[in-house]
């Protein structure tokens, strides 16, 4: 949740002294522990520090290397710490006492100058850091593969700037305010698998997994991380599995848990965040600490009982002793104080229920928590429409596989020949073509997005919308030989939880807290899509591998309680009651209208039929989402 800005001019012109002023000032909440910068020539580079571990306070970027001159900046928390100093040897020396751990920093420059940019992928952790080398006159910038930390940049052909949010690029002097509609579009489908464009037109995102090198020849983007396609994970014994997979969560949780300040958790009643409260309860007492000192935060509904959860989270708080604290939620509506709990200039992405999580980050923050556990991925890593049904009858387990089609049938109302022919014929002839010569080659066919009848016809012809380009994320699942795997890889990098993982880590700084998120860590991303899936997932036994893997760790009666509730009466209380003034006005003469990206009238014919009962149209909060940004972007709130 620290902060990263600078600037590069690769001529190696003068930059203005106060360059990097106006990029601070836009995000100032990352830089609780102050900030450092470092001139060179052309060159400027600044890091706004909030300390959450040990290391970090013994920090002090930007980090000099004595030996090579080079400089770097870096919002990061690295795991698997240990193997990663071992294999760097005596390259991290120079940046460590002896009886001293190295820094975050350290060893991520070290890494830098041991290996390079391609390098990268043995380095574990959330980050996102810049260097520079001023023998060389470059410049490299890299992101985590998981996405935890963020970074953007613009290059003009002589001029490269860079920082942790888009915001941060924007305020930039010189720096263009340009709407780019191919993103607008993009929002307004729905449709988040673009990772690089921003919503401002020559203002881009590093994608996860990619390094960036800009240096007298231009600037060159290359993935440094992805997805082994042909790793496989198999074991002779389901229980093997279930051990292997609860001993990286565990590692993941403890490496989250490494903080100086009080540790939180959002805690619900379903798999994920339950796991990750339990988990860290459980080695808390291993290391003969008190649970206590971990605060949990979950959504107190009253008059909404159907979207209550304490009725399973209270079995986890009092099993440890958390010290839990309930969020009055009911009257924590999408909308509710609008404009305050709304999008930034940013871009339009953020989730219904902020006013919700504002709530419980504040109230956080009050009583001194430095880092957030959630269970952001959970939902993609183990859970959703995953099956494998074809990989149950190859195992031998013909009665499982009946049993998931005929939970499928009830569910979908179909005959068990029907079920039959989608979750086992269909995806073995997947299987079986892509093994074929003429089918090696071959990409997933891009299919025609709907397109909801209030985007502009004009919007859709000028940024052709309606038929979405292959992004480098379908074409990593499409190495994937197995049907359910490449199911599985999807979801686990699919560009919606990216650009959720953004908003929430920036609502998460504003509140003075680090986001961290165990189901977001790269070596159970890696463990979970090379296993079979049918060990991680059915229908008629939701998240199968995380249930099992917390026998043992979390109280029995919570366990077998675990459901996941959604709060959308919430939303629909929101939509046809204590909302509708604000959303009536932003209908009204909306900028989104005059600017040809929307049909006013048929957004809120839409609406008036949302508010006699019928269900909002999925993509009807990107449009409100929208029309909020445009107003706060042009002052017209």
């Amino acid at each position: 949740m620290s902060g990263i800005c600078a600037i590069f001019d690769l001529e190696g012109r003068p930059l203005e002294r106060e360059a990097l002023a106006p990029m601070l000032a836009a995000a100032p909440y990352r830089a609780r522990d102050g900030v450092r910068s470092w001139r060179g020539d052309g060159v400027a580079l600044a890091f706004q520090a909030t300390h959450v571990t040990p290391e970090d306070e013994r920090e002090r970027q930007p980090l000099e290397d004595r030996t090579s001159g080079m400089v770097l900046v870096a919002d990061a928390r690295i795991d698997a710490r240990e193997e990663l100093t071992a294999a760097l040897g005596d390259a991290v020396s120079a940046d460590a006492s002896r009886d001293r751990a190295p820094t975050d920093a350290a060893l991520l420059l070290a890494a830098v100058r041991r290996w390079g940019e391609n390098g990268l992928g043995r380095v574990v952790g959330d980050f996102a850091f810049v260097t520079w080398d001023p023998r060389t006159k470059r410049v490299v910038a890299a992101r985590d593969p998981m996405g935890m930390r963020q970074l953007s940049y613009r290059w003009d052909g002589r001029r490269l700037w860079l920082a942790t949010e888009v915001r941060q690029v924007l305020a930039a002097d010189g720096v263009p305010r340009t709407i780019c509609e191919r993103s607008v579009a993009n929002h307004l489908v729905g449709r988040f698998d673009d990772l690089q464009h921003s919503p401002y037109e020559g203002i881009l995102r590093l994608p996860p997994g990619h390094v960036l090198v800009a240096d007298a020849a231009g600037i060159r983007l290359q993935r440094f991380w992805d997805v082994d396609p042909d790793r496989r994970v198999r074991y002779a014994h389901e229980g093997d599995y279930v051990e292997a997979f609860r001993d990286l969560f565990a590692d993941a949780v403890r490496s989250r848990l490494r903080s100086t300040r009080p540790v939180g958790v959002l805690l619900s009643g379903g798999v994920d965040s339950g796991s990750a409260a339990a988990m860290a309860g459980a080695l808390l007492r291993e290391g003969m600490q008190d649970p206590s000192v971990l605060r949990t935060y979950s959504w107190a509904f009253d008059e909404l009982a159907e979207a209550d959860e304490r009725h399973i989270s209270d079995r986890i708080n009092d099993h440890f002793g958390f010290t839990a604290v309930p969020i009055d939620a009911d009257e924590l509506w999408p909308l509710r104080d609008y404009p305050e709990h709304g999008p930034t200039l940013d871009g339009p992405f953020f989730g219904p229920y902020q006013p919700l999580l504002d709530a419980a980050l504040t109230r956080a923050r009050w009583d001194g928590v430095g880092v957030m556990l959630s269970g952001n991925r959970g939902d993609l890593l183990v859970g959703e429409l995953v099956h494998d049904v074809p990989g149950l009858v190859r195992h031998g387990h013909i009665g499982a596989a009946l049993d998931e089609l005929r939970w499928y049938a009830r569910w979908r109302h179909r005959s068990l020949a029907a079920a039959g022919l989608e979750w086992l014929v269909r995806p073995v002839v997947s299987d079986v073509r892509r093994l074929l010569p003429q089918r090696s080659a071959s990409r997933r066919r891009s299919r025609r997005l709907h397109v909801p009848p209030w985007i502009h016809p004009d919007l859709v012809r000028r940024t052709g919308i309606d038929t979405p380009p292959s992004h480098a994320a379908d074409r990593t699942a499409d190495a994937i030989r197995d049907v359910a795997r490449r199911g599985r890889c999807r979801m686990v990098f699919s560009g919606m939880q990216f650009h959720s993982l953004a908003w929430d880590d920036r609502i998460h700084a504003q509140a003075g807290l680090a986001l961290a998120d165990p189901w977001s860590d790269r070596r159970l991303a890696e463990f979970v899509i090379a296993a079979p899936q049918w060990v991680v997932h059915r229908l008629n036994d939701q998240k199968r591998i995380a249930r099992m893997a917390m026998r043992g760790v979390m109280p029995e009666t919570a366990r077998a309680a675990l459901t996941k509730i959604n709060p959308h009466p919430l939303f629909r209380r929101s939509l046809t009651d204590r909302a509708v003034p604000v959303i009536e006005r932003l209908l009204t003469n909306p900028v989104a209208s005059e600017l040809g990206f929307i049909d006013a009238e048929a957004l809120h014919a839409h609406y008036a039929e949302v508010r006699l009962g019928a269900t909002e149209a999925p993509t009807f909060w990107w449009a409100l989402s929208l029309e909020m940004w445009l107003r706060h972007a042009s002052g017209r709130m």
